[in-house]
């Protein structure tokens, strides 16, 4: 099948890996967080499906609410687990989910904010230590690699390299 509305897609969903031939990319994700949503009447095909994703991504816009709380990410500087769910709670005033990556060995960076929808595709807290039945994640990819595994967050020491483009998922 054909990815729908194509220019946006290149815009917002874009292939780091194939930027000139994004449509497999499109497909892969499509079928790993698209098809669960096929009987939702929200999300019922490709198309509703990443055009709610980029809806969210405009609603949800991290860099945009962080720069109206006047907090500027430092690369060179780690944050705490909580100091994120506590400004996810002031900005969104819901409770979200945060994942990580490892990398280098020892340095976590901050992959993912997840936050959780009810059945009417409005923001609700996300239930404490379980994985939420439908979760949106803004997907903050530090390098545009693909099948990088997310894992919790630690408590302390989570650097946050912040990007303009950043995937969202509808899961």
């Amino acid at each position: 099948r054909r990815v729908h509305g194509e220019g946006r897609l290149k815009k917002d969903w874009m292939d780091l890996l194939n930027y000139e031939k994004p449509v497999s990319f499109w497909r892969r994700e499509w079928e790993k967080h698209g098809t669960c949503a096929v009987d939702d009447r929200y999300l019922k095909d490709e198309l509703t499906y990443f055009n709610a994703t980029i809806v969210f991504k405009e609603i949800i816009a991290p860099k945009y609410y962080f720069d109206k709380t006047n907090f500027f990410p430092d690369p060179n500087k780690s944050y705490s687990k909580l100091f994120i769910l506590n400004l996810i709670k002031t900005i969104w005033h819901v409770d979200g989910e945060i994942r990580c990556i490892k990398e280098h060995g020892s340095n976590h960076f901050l992959y993912e904010l997840r936050f959780c929808l009810d059945k009417e595709m409005r923001l609700i807290d996300c239930p404490a230590n379980q994985v939420s039945k439908r979760t949106i994640s803004n997907n903050y990819e530090k390098k545009g690699k693909h099948g990088v595994t997310s894992q919790d967050c630690p408590d302390e020491h989570i650097f946050y390299v912040p990007r303009d483009n950043n995937l969202v998922y509808i899961h």
